[in-house]
């Protein structure tokens, strides 16, 4: 969200801080289909700022660990990624 980002790298600074990781588990990340709720309340302007706080940060740790180093240790414990809420049209107009 623009005035407020939340993404990956946020996530996964919660996720070590709270020690939630272990070498046993995977996990799987579902985003919820919320841009139309987001646009309603002129929170978010744009779908390309959301996709690009939720794919920006995985893709700048893939090319180098240590630009985000917490995300880094989080991503490999994510067996993989999702946005929900299919039974919602997403409507981008």
């Amino acid at each position: 969200m623009e005035g407020n980002k939340v993404n990956g790298t946020s996530l996964a600074s919660w996720f070590i801080n709270n020690e939630i990781y272990s070498e046993t588990t995977v996990w799987l990340i579902q985003s919820p289909r919320l841009y139309n709720v987001y646009k309603q309340m002129g929170i978010e302007k744009s779908f390309q700022n959301i996709l690009d706080n939720v794919f920006i940060p995985p893709f700048e740790v893939t090319v180098d660990p240590n630009s985000h180093p917490q995300l880094h240790v989080f991503l490999k414990m994510v067996s993989s990624m999702f946005i929900g809420e299919h039974s919602v049209p997403l409507l981008l107009g």
